[in-house]
């Protein structure tokens, strides 16, 4: 699987795609409106006409906005939670706490690593 290199650059990217799906859920949110909510109250049938090709445009725009950014989070989600590598690291964090407690050693601490003792 693909290791994420340099974590602030993948923050960034996450960011900046999470923010892209925020916009796409407005403009989203917008054609909605216009459409549903905005169009019975005009009384005037030009203005009335352009609130149904400019509703439907909006909320297609969002919608694809949406679903292209929602995979791109996915993906990402995907690279940086490798659940078998998570299961690996608990089963040896384990092990590890196990074979302290038979070895008796009072100097680890169960949930640290390192010195229980002060300094």
């Amino acid at each position: 699987m693909f290791k994420p290199e340099d974590p602030v650059k993948e923050l960034q990217r996450l960011k900046a795609v999470y923010s892209m799906f925020a916009i796409g859920s407005f403009i989203f949110i917008i054609g909605f409106f216009l459409l549903i909510f905005a169009r019975p109250y005009v009384h005037d049938r030009t203005n009335k006409d352009l609130f149904l090709p400019f509703g439907t445009m909006l909320m297609i725009i969002g919608s694809g906005l949406c679903g292209v950014m929602g995979l791109l989070i996915y993906r990402q989600w995907r690279i940086f939670n490798n659940f078998l590598k998570l299961n690996e690291e608990a089963n040896r964090r384990s092990m590890m706490i196990k074979q302290k407690e038979e070895e008796g050693s009072e100097q680890y601490d169960e949930y640290d690593e390192g010195l229980s003792e002060p300094i």
